[in-house]
């Protein structure tokens, strides 16, 4: 998968101070990208406070129809459309590599049948 540039992580990494409540909530994600909020430091809060503001905004939400919010969620189209070309392409090479030990299981049974075992 192609890494961020620079420029996208610029937009996906700003940090702002907030004020008002907070409320504790707990989200599971994918183990792919806990490694990637590891890689690029990327702090759960953030992560998910970005995440709903750029959902907000896909939404069209009034409030969150900012010109960062726009070039966060371009961003991530970006980010979010290479994951499923890598995952397409591991996809592929999966089925290569089950067809190639599916001959191999033949070619050890024509072998058996040959007495060619060893």
């Amino acid at each position: 998968m192609e890494k961020p540039t620079t420029d996208d992580q610029k937009i996906l990494e700003q940090p702002k101070a907030r004020g008002g409540r907070t409320v504790v909530t707990s989200v599971s994600i994918q183990k792919d990208f806990k490694e990637l909020m590891d890689t690029y430091s990327i702090p759960p809060t953030d992560a998910m406070r970005r995440g709903v503001a750029v959902s907000l905004y896909d939404l069209g939400v009034l409030k969150y129809l900012t010109p960062l919010n726009e070039r966060r969620s371009i961003a991530l189209k970006k980010f979010f459309e290479a994951m499923k070309d890598d995952e397409k392409e591991l996809e592929e090479h999966t089925k290569q590599f089950r067809a190639m030990i599916e001959a191999s299981k033949t070619i050890l049974k024509i072998a058996k049948t040959l007495g060619m075992e060893k």
